[in-house]
């Protein structure tokens, strides 16, 4: 941990700083389609099916994806809910 880290982390430690006021770099909610299939290893096809489905497939109720605009944008919180519902129905 760098210096600089520390010192902040005492500071919010210590009340200087509020919690949630604590910029932490995060990994960003929503995802576009290519990124999205890079960064968690499934392949573009395979999740441009997921969304051409995903009304029929539960990933649109899930609220796994978004449109905004013309772009669709995967929910990584809806995704991983979506994943694991789908695990649930195979072990059942």
């Amino acid at each position: 941990m760098n210096r600089k880290a520390l010192n902040l982390a005492h500071d919010v430690r210590d009340a200087k700083i509020p919690a949630h006021e604590v910029y932490t770099p995060a990994r960003p909610r929503r995802l576009p389609v290519a990124e999205f299939s890079r960064q968690e290893g499934y392949t573009p096809a395979q999740v441009r099916w997921w969304l051409f489905n995903r009304e029929s497939n539960g990933l649109q109720a899930a609220g796994a994806c978004c449109r905004i605009g013309r772009r669709i944008y995967i929910d990584l919180a809806g995704f991983e809910r979506w994943i694991a519902a789908q695990n649930q129905q195979a072990a059942a």
